[in-house]
């Protein structure tokens, strides 16, 4: 086994997680763990990527900033990327921060501002008026947001007189007094009631309904400015900067503070512990400002020298953020309820004595596994402490032993012998617990028809979880692919015979998500090791269904970045027979997959004998011989027979032919050849490839019916096409939906043809 397959699969599972958790953060608004959480498991890739740089990727999650876009919100390119921070966790790291500065630049000037937790925006104002809005979005392409901005009183329309570009990046938040009355109101009105202002600012913001944004009262504070894309750093300070931003309308930075050149004689230390100071006192005083913060942003002030300091791909070098730590209370446990995932796995999750947590009331709390529970030697009744953990999702990390009730006050807590949602038997394997019931359990298959329906998966929107549980508890559905083939009266059964609108809703919903890329395809069927960046690998290797269903693992540990656990797992569930059945059964429901392509270059380099012998490691088989072997054209098929003079070409070593006779009689070797000769006649070489639009740019404008502009997009590309976010004279048409907009009079201004739906329907069913 290769040295690096444990780090891969660390890596890559470590990466399916963060970008899980982003898509909650950023897309969701709604995040399953905390900072603390979050952080941990961000430092722990990033070291690992720095022990093994041959793994890092460019699309990383501690390469790249941010989240994807809302396709609902018409993207904006940032003109100078909207970068995230580093992060410091202790006192002690923000000091070597700044001893590192100061080492190469022993005069600077530091500045202190608080770091507040809200939505993270660019105001483009030209000739001082406020032209545009947008999130930060991937850090290089953003969501438009102009008309959530112009709703927000703290925002100035006009700086005065002012030529030229002006961008004013700062943060919405929504101050406390406001999420308290909000949550006063959802409560009375029956509302959804906000967990954290953050959510209320960004969900407010990354929502087309502006008058959310008038009834959460949200503010903008900025913290820092630029020009224009020729000068990314502005000469003035930052000190400067706040300043001129207040001449001119905007709210100033609360509790801000410079620091100046320390070299005071006999005294080198003085900064240093001023600015622990500063952390100390903001932290203790943290809950009595006006709105949330997270953490402190220490920076130099000075532009030029920011300039020259420079930045790496997500983060500048010339700034930090001190993250405050996760606040921690005692309380007490009162029970244990155990809930089943979508893969059978069941998970504790702790029930215990309401407590106040940053403002917020807690009543459960992360157990994450049997293992912690034996770890921390927990019983009910304990006096335990719960950090509300990024103040979002609270944790129990330890007992009160010196705080315990009397024995019989306390009970232990056992591992359920039956599943608590079918009542079958439950099995532990290594430190989880598992239900075997499949679909037969109730609660295992809700949470994977909620898998179906995730934004990753099919994206069928409107589909709440609910209603998933009705389908499912009156027998309406009973494997997933009856999800796609449910009726308007079948949604009427299981919601209310009333919600006619909101079935027929929910059945064109459900028709619209039929037609799926390959990746969604593939990551929905919730293979276990397989989240939404290893589906992407997948489907850009394989490029067609067809070839994936025929992937066995000695293939699949070919592919980098998919470890020998993942691709067990995959060759597992490829391996057994009613999975095969589940995909032919969605394809007859229904479901088209579209985007198709033969696979990659790369991959066809992957599977070339000399690059999969020696992994299999064949007595004999010198590079040198597998080499010559290549080049005198022997192929798989040729490597079964010995006596082939092709092979008798390349000689080998006399000693090498009994040796390969040997491992050829061999049953494992001849099922891997086997399976390497079906993936080769599925899959056409790369060289022939040239699709009928091959040449051809097009740009998509507007919305389809039962089509997603990316699957437009993958759809054009499949066939050859390059796909442009701008009209220009080499564009070849602009595929024009409904709601069209600039781009569409840019086309008519240059007489480029403009193709409608019913074109790009016929290309694609073509197809």
């Amino acid at each position: 086994m290769p040295s690096n397959v444990r780090p891969v699969f660390q890596i890559n599972a470590l990466r399916d997680r963060i970008r899980k958790w982003n898509h909650e953060y950023y897309d969701l608004n709604e995040p399953s763990v905390g900072d603390v959480v979050y952080d941990a498991a961000m430092r722990e890739l990033m070291q690992l990527e720095e022990q093994y740089p041959e793994l890092q990727v460019a699309n990383s999650p501690t390469q790249t900033v941010g989240h994807k876009p809302n396709s609902a919100f018409a993207p904006v390119k940032h003109e100078v990327k909207m970068l995230s921070l580093a992060n410091a966790f202790s006192e002690e790291e923000v000091l070597e921060w700044v001893r590192g500065i100061r080492k190469e630049h022993p005069y600077v000037s530091f500045y202190a501002d608080l770091k507040i937790d809200g939505l993270a925006i660019d105001l483009k104002y030209v000739d001082g008026w406020l032209l545009q809005a947008a999130t930060r979005g991937d850090g290089e392409v953003g969501e438009d947001v102009t008309e959530q901005a112009r709703q927000i009183a703290s925002i100035p329309m006009h700086l005065g007189m002012h030529k030229g570009i002006f961008h004013i990046r700062g943060e919405v938040y929504m101050p406390t007094d406001s999420f308290l009355e909000y949550n006063k109101l959802a409560a009375l009105t029956g509302m959804k009631v906000l967990s954290n202002p953050r959510n209320g600012a960004a969900g407010a913001m990354r929502n087309t309904d502006l008058g959310a944004v008038k009834l959460r009262n949200l503010a903008f504070l900025p913290y820092g400015l630029h020009r224009d894309r020729f000068q990314p750093y502005t000469t003035q300070s930052h000190r400067d900067q706040m300043d001129w931003l207040a001449e001119h309308g905007f709210d100033k930075m609360p509790y801000s503070f410079p620091y100046r050149d320390y070299s005071v004689p006999g005294d080198e230390h003085k900064l240093e512990r001023d600015i622990v100071a500063f952390i100390r006192q903001r932290a203790m005083y943290r809950h009595q400002l006006p709105m949330e913060i997270d953490g402190l942003v220490f920076r130099v002030d000075d532009g030029t020298l920011c300039e020259q300091i420079g930045q790496i791909s997500r983060s500048p070098k010339w700034a930090i953020a001190y993250k405050f730590p996760a606040e921690e209370v005692s309380t007490y446990l009162t029970g244990v309820e155990w809930q089943v995932g979508r893969t059978g796995v069941i998970t504790p999750v702790a029930r215990v004595e309401p407590v106040q947590v940053a403002g917020v009331v807690v009543t459960n709390a992360t157990l994450h596994n049997f293992d912690h529970i034996h770890r921390l030697g927990l019983m009910l009744g304990d006096k335990v402490v719960l950090r509300r953990a990024g103040d979002v999702v609270p944790e129990i990390v330890n007992v009160v032993t010196s705080a315990r009730l009397p024995e019989d006050r306390r009970e232990s807590i056992e591992i359920p012998e039956t599943c608590p949602g079918c009542g079958r038997h439950t099995t532990l394997i290594g430190k989880k617990l598992f239900c075997e019931g499949g679909w037969d359990c109730k609660e295992q298959f809700k949470r994977l028809l909620e898998h179906y329906a995730s934004r990753a998966a099919y994206d069928i929107e409107g589909l709440a979880s609910e209603t998933i549980s009705a389908l499912v508890d009156q027998g309406i559905v009973r494997c997933p692919s009856q999800l796609f083939q449910i009726h308007i009266d079948g949604f009427q059964r299981a919601m209310d015979t009333e919600a006619l609108v909101q079935a027929e809703k929910l059945v064109a919903s459900i028709e619209k998500s039929k037609t799926v890329s390959l990746h969604r395809f593939i990551y929905a069927l919730g293979i276990e090791g397989v989240g939404e960046s290893t589906a992407k690998l997948l489907a850009k290797m394989y490029g067609s269904l067809d070839l994936f269903r025929a992937a066995r693992k000695g293939g699949l540990v070919l592919i980098p970045g998919i470890g020998e656990a993942t691709a067990a797992d995959i060759h597992n569930w490829l391996d057994y027979e009613l999975n095969m059945g589940l995909m032919d059964d969605l394809l007859l429901s229904g479901v088209k997959v579209v985007g198709e392509t033969l696979p990659s270059a790369e991959w066809h380099a992957l599977i070339t004998p000399s690059q999969v012998l020696p992994r299999w490691k064949w007595s004999g088989l010198t590079p040198a011989v597998l080499r010559r072997a290549e080049e005198v054209g022997l192929d798989w098929k040729t490597w079964r027979m010995d006596q082939h003079p092709l092979w008798m070409e390349a000689k080998p070593h006399k000693d090498t032919l009994p040796a390969i006779r040997e491992m050829l009689d061999q049953k494992e070797i001849r099922a891997r050849i086997a399976s390497l000769d079906r993936l080769l006649e599925l899959a056409p070489q790369p060289s022939s490839v040239r699709g009928p639009l091959a040449g051809n740019t097009y740009v998509i404008t507007g919305t389809f019916f039962g089509i997603s502009r990316e699957q437009a997009k993958s759809g054009l590309e499949a066939l050859g096409a390059k796909v442009s976010g701008s009209v220009s004279k080499n564009t070849t048409a602009v595929v024009a939906g409904e709601a069209a907009g600039s781009k569409l009079k840019a086309a008519e201004n240059l007489g480029i043809p403009v193709l409608g739906q019913e074109w790009l329907v016929d290309l694609l069913q073509t197809k």
